[in-house]
């Protein structure tokens, strides 16, 4: 996240704004959410929403969906593949809707949404340029424009990233290009018609040992250097959106999307997709007094569909080889959802939620081009029900609570057939839809110098969908699993607190002194299992070490202490922390917890017009382990021992980076 990252006061429901973060990933001081750097830069990190995608690569994020001002971002399977197609400095905050919240956007998924917000002509500056150097050779830029002529609008920004990385064999370039043109139609019709391009190009050092990660973490897997290990992504994506305003009171909004990924990955094999999906949604809004009552209703449907080709070939050297296997694959998925929040009175309000789902995906396996060696169609539907309470004690406090099902089947890659795997069909087939009840209560609010938000949670989980793999240490053999019950319990707490003002300026106007600010986000997880697996290929029980879903850990803690003046000059500290938690299902290899210290400082204009920081990171060079590669079992039955199990992705050692934007 090579960014300026300055948290600020929000009131409750209160979004996260991109011009006051300036963050390549608008999650800091977010309560709730677990990201962690993985292989490269900005291409590669795994985002967690109270414990989605535990097992998935970084880059790759399932149980979330994105949206860009609700429309869809993911493929219709719901599994997103390439996180680094986005630029959020095209987007002007985010709104998080963790679990049940999602149900707003039409997702009944255990984890939630976020729907990122487009800059358009009327939100953003007429010409904007931002530019950041620093450590392991990381260079980033952009330019922006945007205006309004007549019922017409416009904004673009072409940005380019690139770095060395902290690691050898660990370079990376990002370019992108986001667009929208706003068109006013008539005084109740508007259209937005976006356009998205984005090239990544990066190369991957691949995990090591734990000890390698702690006392030379600069150093790259050497069969991951030796084969070349890195990817290419070409994204293009357009989309068109019309709003189309009834009455004051009536609103429908229509869209259609378009996106096509291509990629070439060199993992010891040529792998080469190409995927093309697209989205029709629909949705229709209504706030009309029931009864006499304030009411809101929501309906919609948003169909979806893909088609997704790959193609993996020997590599001779690093020319493309013979064909080993082929795969096309299609999805249909189809939900279909309704909400109603109806305000019994002034304070207390009920809130009712159904969405239907119909998902079917169908795949075909070839050994080669003119051999079909499988072919499937497997096919889901369900309908999740929603109920939710809300009590709003005054205009900044409120305290709520819902319970709700939620819906995952599996992706459409983890029902594919492989023609090459052994033994036969073994790889990601077949798999049961992952279903959960999740019960929610929380309160958010702000009082004098405390803003808070509060929440705990617990999911009971059926059948979730874990993906791990089978033949450590060389990880190549990965299969998704349906894990036996489990249980998602947490407790997410966000704490600010304005600890003085005025300490330095003396002004008649509150609103314009220096203050003292401590921002604190404390996540409490207890994420595990309620039985014994039964291994994918011996069908036998494997006893459990211990009980702890792999991936997050139980306790993270950030902070920051942070000295504003009105002038816009602000600096402060910052810490990271983090407990252990288990690399593989069974408990045999834990990732050590550790403790990161930062320091910010830099000055934004009050009018915006210029903003620079300085950002320190790691300051006492901590050597930790960022991220790690999921296992059934590291050890392997006892055969493999710590120093051989190479699963851990060394986090960036101590670095400096700077950044100066300018507004016109």
């Amino acid at each position: 996240m090579n960014c300026q990252q300055v948290p600020i006061l929000l009131k409750p429901n209160e979004s996260v704004r991109a011009e006051q973060l300036r963050c390549k990933i608008l999650f800091l001081f977010q309560p709730g959410i677990w990201t962690q750097p993985g292989f490269t830069g900005p291409n590669a990190y795994r985002i967690s929403i109270r414990g989605s995608g535990l097992s998935t690569g970084a880059g790759t994020e399932r149980g979330i969906w994105f949206l860009q001002d609700g429309l869809p971002l993911n493929p219709p399977d719901g599994v997103l593949f390439n996180q680094g197609q986005f630029d959020p400095l095209a987007y002007q905050y985010s709104v998080i809707s963790r679990g049940a919240e999602a149900f707003n956007y039409g997702f009944a998924t255990l984890f939630g949404a976020v729907n990122f917000v487009t800059y358009t002509g009327y939100t953003a500056p007429p010409y904007s340029a931002y530019f950041t150097a620093g450590s392991f050779g990381w260079l980033q830029g952009s330019i922006e424009t945007a205006g309004v002529e007549s019922k017409t609008d416009y904004f673009a920004v072409l940005s380019d990233a690139s770095a060395e990385g902290y690691r050898f064999h660990n370079s990376f370039n990002n370019a992108w290009l986001n667009t929208n043109i706003g068109y006013k139609i008539t005084p109740t019709v508007e259209n937005r018609i976006y356009f998205t391009y984005s090239n990544q190009q990066w190369q991957v050092p691949g995990p090591l040992a734990l000890e390698e990660v702690l006392t030379d973490p600069t150093t790259a897997n050497p069969a991951y250097v030796e084969g070349d290990y890195r990817q290419f992504w070409d994204t293009t994506r357009v989309a068109d959106k019309a709003t189309y305003t009834i009455d004051p009171q009536q609103t429908v909004n229509m869209g259609i999307s378009w996106t096509n990924l291509h990629q070439i990955t060199f993992y010891g094999l040529f792998f080469q997709s190409s995927n093309n999906f697209f989205s029709l949604p629909c949705n229709y809004t209504n706030t009309m007094d029931l009864y006499g009552h304030r009411n809101l209703i929501v309906a919609g449907i948003m169909p979806m569909g893909e088609f997704y080709q790959e193609n993996w070939n020997r590599l001779l050297g690093t020319i493309q080889g013979t064909p080993m296997a082929t795969y096309n694959m299609t999805v249909v998925n189809i939900p279909v959802y309704a909400y109603d929040q109806f305000w019994v009175n002034e304070k207390f309000s009920i809130n009712l939620a159904l969405q239907a789902v119909y998902d079917r995906l169908t795949n075909e396996a070839y050994k080669d081009l003119l051999h079909r060696s499988a072919d499937t169609t497997l096919t889901f539907s369900q309908f999740n029900p929603k109920l939710g309470l809300l009590y709003q004690v005054d205009h900044y406090n409120q305290v709520y609570t819902s319970v709700a099902r939620s819906f995952e089947p599996p992706s459409l890659y983890e029902t594919a057939i492989s023609p090459t795997a052994l033994p036969p069909n073994l790889a990601l087939y077949p798999n049961r839809a992952q279903n959960a009840i999740t019960a929610e209560i929380g309160t958010r609010g702000q009082w004098d110098r405390f803003n808070w938000s509060f929440a705990f949670f617990q999911s009971w989980v059926t059948n979730e969908l874990l993906e791990v793999s089978l033949n450590p240490p060389l990880n190549t053999l990965i299969y998704t699993i349906n894990a036996p019950p489990t249980t998602h319990r947490g407790i997410e707490i966000s704490l600010n607190t304005t600890l003085a003002r005025g300490l330095m300026v003396s002004n008649a106007d509150p609103q314009n002194l220096d203050q003292l600010v401590l921002y604190q986000i404390f996540d409490w997880y207890r994420f595990y299992l309620n039985g014994n697996f039964f291994s994918p290929i011996t069908h036998q029980e494997i006893p459990l070490r211990g009980d702890q879903l792999f991936g997050v850990p139980e306790y993270s803690y950030m902070a920051q202490l942070l000295y504003m003046h009105p002038s816009g000059f602000y600096i402060g500290p910052n810490v990271m922390a983090w407990s252990t938690y288990p690399v593989d299902l069974v408990n045999t290899t834990f990732a050590p917890g550790t403790a990161l210290l930062g320091f910010r400082i830099g000055y934004q204009n009050p009018k915006k017009h210029l903003s620079i920081y300085l950002d320190g990171r790691n300051l006492t060079n901590e050597h930790y382990v960022a991220m790690v590669s999921d296992v059934f079992d590291a050890s392997n039955g006892g055969k493999i021992p710590v120093s051989k199990q190479t699963y851990f992705w060394p986090g960036d050692g101590w670095a400096i980076y700077g950044g100066i934007s300018w507004n016109f």
